[in-house]
């Protein structure tokens, strides 16, 4: 039988920052009614000025000299203003280019050092608390709450890197770990505290908070667009709920994952841990939630005996990606090669659609269909003169590996679009002359640098248009979209690539492929983001509008279509909608909003 783990042992390897102020700077008194009436007088309109304060506020307290009810108490009177200014700050550095410019990366420094502050001071409160020779049942009280609060924190914390695709504080797993094992020494774990910081939920346990943190490492957010890493951290508040943690190591089974409380490590697969490692361990058992998430039912059952119930409001690209990361054990398809070499890329369907036809705006794509170009050459890469028009940008990045189905890239240097996972890029190596497409899997955040894993999704892409069959419409209004033929990549049938609205499955439409115009109609869809969908189709008949005299660009092989073949990808392309009428020259662009799905055959480990 393993020896029961001391808390005071594991408290003992933290480090916090020494209690060597004797007053607070930012206030008139140590006293906690003091610092509550200081957070009074903030101006919460100045979000920026605020959070410079609070930063410097809350490295104060966890430093002052005094007594854990006071720190505590403290704490507590600034958690709310503290988060209020993260929310504030997020706007400048969420959603930026994915080389954080200055005021954006020093609007995440201060964000993430108020939360660290307060974690520090919750540490505190819980080293203070050990100290003590003996703990009345307030104490204790206290103890809970300041290891729930602790907890939260460093989830919270945990949630902006993770959001931002950079690496976790070093320790602070070590950090979290520790904490549950006193939760659960002194049988606290299950306490309740309300939060503030909650948005689906008003309180938690604090097995609720610890089991929602390792939840949210286990969710691949790597191949997450930051909006649904948001989305998921939310909702883990009521499905954390779900998760059980198991003591020990079982032997097969459903669970997947599992945790050393005496390491400093997120969960891992259970797979790879070696059953002599000297370890405490647990399960992660997600078949109650797994459960809930595969019920298809509108009239969904409760979560618990608490009466909550599963939202309907969940993204369908987000359950799947859950659902697929904590049931199956990802695993490397293609073997990769390390290279030196570098390519140009370019972000978004529109600039995509563009530099396949050559430097071609779509308008004129669309009206000027039949001159004389050269969409179905495969060669669309510019002329080494031939400059792209203003909008258009195209970056260079170097390529550190690669392998049958995609790149490792790596971006340097400040000028660099918004980048996530869920992108569409388009590629072109050094020396080539065309174009691939691909589809930005995940992201990690260097130091001035990033990495992105993309796959290809075609290596011979081309230009088309298309639109919906409107009978009673007099004039069509045609969208970018990009045609796969069938490749070496696997893919056996042609699909083709479109915006997520108005297109559906089954849809008819009228498709121009540079040389004619001719309607089609989509089949299955075969992956989906919120802003674009990729369908399996086929022609309706041979009897196709002649629209010019441009070559074969267009030709559909009947052959290679396979309405049963079906994969899972994600991008993010943007749309722009342009009627096809030659006696107007009146374009209306629309972009779209982004989105990303997991794909269980792309292998996500490059690094």
């Amino acid at each position: 039988m393993k020896k029961e783990i001391s808390p005071s042992e594991q408290l003992a390897k933290i480090h916090i920052p020494k209690q060597d102020l004797s007053r607070l700077e930012f206030c008139e008194s140590n006293k906690a009614v003091a610092v509550k009436n200081w957070i009074d007088s903030l101006l919460a309109t100045q979000v920026l000025h605020t959070s410079t304060q609070l930063y410097k506020a809350t490295s104060q307290v966890s430093r002052l000299k005094t007594d854990f009810k006071n720190r505590l108490e403290m704490l507590e009177a600034l958690r709310p203003s503290v988060n209020y200014c993260v929310l504030g700050l997020k706007k400048n550095f969420l959603n930026q280019p994915i080389i954080l410019p200055k005021e954006s990366q020093k609007a995440a420094i201060v964000a993430q050092s108020m939360q660290k502050n307060m974690i520090d001071g919750y540490l505190a409160v819980i080293m203070q608390i050990k100290d003590q020779s003996r703990a009345n049942s307030q104490t204790m009280d206290m103890l809970a709450k300041a290891l729930h609060r602790a907890i939260s924190g460093i989830g919270l914390l945990f949630f902006r890197n993770y959001q931002m695709y950079t690496k976790t504080p070093p320790s602070l797993w070590a950090v979290l770990h520790s904490l549950y094992i006193v939760a659960n020494y002194y049988e606290l774990r299950n306490k309740v505290f309300q939060d503030s910081t909650l948005t689906k939920v008003s309180s938690l346990s604090i097995t609720n908070a610890y089991v929602r943190v390792l939840m949210l490492a286990t969710s691949k957010t790597n191949q997450l667009n930051q909006y649904l890493v948001e989305t998921a951290f939310d909702h883990f508040e009521l499905w954390c709920q779900l998760v059980k943690v198991k003591p020990n190591l079982s032997e097969g089974g459903d669970n997947i994952y599992a945790v050393d409380l005496l390491g400093n490590k997120p969960p891992v697969y259970k797979l790879n841990i070696d059953h002599d490692e000297r370890g405490r361990y647990l399960e992660l058992d997600f078949e109650p939630l797994m459960k809930q998430l595969d019920n298809s039912s509108d009239d969904l059952p409760a979560l618990s005996d608490s009466g909550l119930r599963m939202p309907n409001d969940v993204p369908t690209l987000l359950l799947d990606h859950l659902s697929h990361t904590w049931k199956y054990i990802a695993k490397r398809k293609q073997l990769r090669q390390r290279i030196n070499s570098s390519a140009e890329i370019c972000a978004g369907l529109t600039n995509c659609h563009f530099f396949l036809c050559n430097g071609q705006e779509f308008n004129y794509f669309v009206r000027n269909s039949g001159q004389t170009n050269n969409y179905g050459s495969n060669s669309y890469g510019f002329d080494e003169e031939t400059q792209p028009r203003k909008g258009r940008h195209v970056y260079r990045v170097s390529l550190k590996n690669q392998s049958p189905g995609g790149y490792c890239l790596l971006w340097k240097g400040d000028k660099a679009p918004k980048m996530e996972a869920g992108e569409l890029l388009g590629i072109k190596e050094t020396g080539q002359r065309t174009w691939s497409v691909g589809v930005v899997r995940w992201v990690r955040q260097l130091k001035q640098a990033s990495q992105l894993g993309v796959q290809i999704l075609s290596k011979q892409p081309k230009p088309y248009g298309v639109t919906l069959c409107l009978e009673s419409a007099d004039e069509s209004d045609y969208s970018r979209a990009l045609y796969f033929p069938p490749s070496e990549l696997g893919n056996d049938a042609v699909s083709i690539l479109t915006t997520k609205v108005p297109f559906k499955e089954f849809d008819k439409v009228q498709v121009i492929d540079g040389d004619r115009e001719w309607a089609a109609k989509f089949d299955k869809s075969i992956f989906s983001t919120t802003s674009t969908q990729q369908f399996l189709f086929h022609p309706l008949d041979n009897k196709r509008q002649n629209v010019g005299t441009l070559g074969n660009s267009g030709n559909f092989d009947q052959r290679s279509y396979n309405s049963n073949e079906a994969g899972a990808n994600s991008v993010k392309p943007e749309s722009t909608n342009h009627r096809r009428n030659d006696q107007s020259s009146k374009n209306q662009a629309n972009n779209a909003n982004s989105g990303s799905q997991s794909d269980e055959n792309f292998d996500s480990s490059w690094s």
